[in-house]
């Protein structure tokens, strides 16, 4: 039986930290650090949708190519339209070129401010 945050919260480790460990997804060594970005948001006075897509992420239910692949939706691709690997989360926020292209002009305009 897993350990519940309201019994032992210091024990508690996030159920989107072990399916991290089990997809060999990019996660902290260490799960205290994981589990410090939910105290940073609970502290943090940062917009409600910004706070609800922090927490999504957190919690790997946002939105994707592949989630709906493996929801069996109708006409599901998994791959990136970009870059033609699997769209997982972090390809689509960090390392598809449409993110890249977008954090360059980011950038770059605060750059220029």
């Amino acid at each position: 039986k897993q350990v519940a945050w309201y019994d032992k919260p210091e024990e508690f480790i996030p159920q989107s930290y072990c399916t991290r460990e089990r997809d060999k997804v990019d996660r902290p060594r260490d799960p205290m650090h994981f589990k410090s970005a939910y105290k940073l948001l609970t502290a943090s006075d940062i917009p409600a949708t910004l706070h609800s897509f922090h927490l999504e992420y957190l919690h790997r239910s946002l939105n994707s190519r592949s989630k709906h692949e493996a929801m069996g939706l109708p006409n599901a691709d998994a791959f990136c339209l970009h870059c033609t690997v699997v769209a997982i989360l972090s390809h689509v926020l960090n390392e598809c070129i449409i993110a890249q292209l977008s954090q360059r002009v980011i950038t770059r305009f605060f750059d220029w401010k």
